[in-house]
């Protein structure tokens, strides 16, 4: 849970970042921009697609767990 904060206030601050950059282009007249919706969707990190049967789900906690005991296969 508290990761997930974490990443959604990192998140939050790339897109106000990003927002203020798209912005001061504008400002300064620029000729051709892609629209502020592109921009941020391109910054967003693909979301990766979830184990669906209980060997991958296995797998997955297999390697995870040897990830973090330092094992790393």
């Amino acid at each position: 849970m508290i990761i997930d904060s974490y990443n959604d206030k990192k998140r939050s601050e790339r897109e106000d970042s990003l927002t203020y950059a798209y912005l001061t282009a504008a400002w300064q007249r620029a000729q051709k921009m892609p629209s502020l919706k592109q921009v941020l969707e391109q910054q967003r990190p693909k979301e990766q697609q979830l184990a669906k049967t209980p060997e991958q789900m296995l797998a997955f906690a297999m390697r995870t767990q040897a990830r973090l005991e330092g094992r790393e296969e």
